[in-house]
């Protein structure tokens, strides 16, 4: 009698599916996504297998360590690129945080766990991150959170983008030590960051002279800035019709190379241009 052998591709997606789900999520992704066949591939892109992704290991003895390096890699390469719309739960461990969120943009995310989570890299984790579905907290109510980080400062804002319907939340230590601070709004809770040297600017709302006397003193030495706002200046006609030029405190950028009009009205191409608004160094980069 012969008998035929069963090839696991060649049973129904059905009971594929339910073979599938008996394994670990995250070893289905891996093994599964690059073996040439599409249609398991397809599969394994669905809700089913992506909703929740679990990146931490944890031994019976309760230590906690983020999973293999080479496993790591290609879920930042190749998979969550291609899944991070059906992501609702994230389980991280700390030194993976940054490069799991940076990778993906995650607009469905509505649960997100950080074991390990040491207070120097707090300002990593949770600089700059945007969501359109998590209810995000009041800033009262983020710093009870984070009350046992006694030796540090906890600065939260929160950002609300209508037009895109999308929330954004800073949360970091102070003294902040990165170099970079992004999609900096009118929100921006001011202070001194002196290691940063690149921002980005960003908001629904115009930003006023004040605003950007504001940014120079805060980032004493920035050298590379990317405006995108398409909103105009409110008070430039006040200030012209009042011919309050004169008024003006003159912003100096001393250290600027670089100067990205990304998407900016051509109010803030005149604030940065006209000398009597704005000193910027004869070796400045405009892009």
């Amino acid at each position: 009698m012969n008998q035929s052998n069963v090839s696991l591709l060649d049973l129904p997606n059905e009971i594929l599916i339910i073979i599938l789900m008996k394994r670990d999520i995250m070893d289905v992704l891996y093994s599964m996504m690059n073996i040439g066949n599409q249609r398991v591939a397809n599969l394994v892109l669905e809700k089913t297998f992506t909703k929740s992704l679990n990146f931490v290991l944890i031994t019976p003895n309760d230590n906690i360590f983020s999973i293999d390096d080479s496993i790591l890699n290609r879920f930042y390469i190749n998979i969550l690129p291609r899944i991070d719309h059906n992501v609702k739960s994230l389980i991280l461990e700390s030194v993976s945080v940054q490069r799991i969120l940076l990778s993906a943009n995650c607009p469905n995310l509505t649960e997100l766990k950080i074991f390990k989570l040491q207070r120097t890299n707090l300002c990593t984790a949770f600089c700059s991150r945007g969501f359109n579905q998590i209810d995000l907290r009041p800033n009262e109510d983020i710093h009870q959170t984070f009350k046992y980080f006694k030796d540090y400062q906890i600065i939260s804002c929160i950002d609300y983008f209508q037009k895109r319907n999308r929330s954004q939340c800073h949360i970091y230590s102070y003294p902040y030590q990165l170099i970079y601070y992004n999609k900096t709004t009118n929100n921006f809770s001011g202070g001194l960051l002196k290691y940063v040297f690149y921002i980005s600017l960003f908001d629904e709302h115009p930003f006023e002279h004040e605003f950007f006397l504001q940014i120079s003193q805060s980032f004493p030495f920035l050298k590379r800035l990317c405006l995108v706002n398409d909103k105009g200046q409110n008070n430039k006609q006040c200030i012209k019709s009042n011919n309050h030029h004169q008024n003006l405190s003159i912003i100096k950028y001393p250290y600027l190379t670089e100067l990205n009009f990304l998407q900016a009205h051509k109010d803030y191409i005149e604030q940065f241009l006209l000398d009597t608004k704005t000193y910027l160094p004869f070796n400045v980069s405009f892009l």
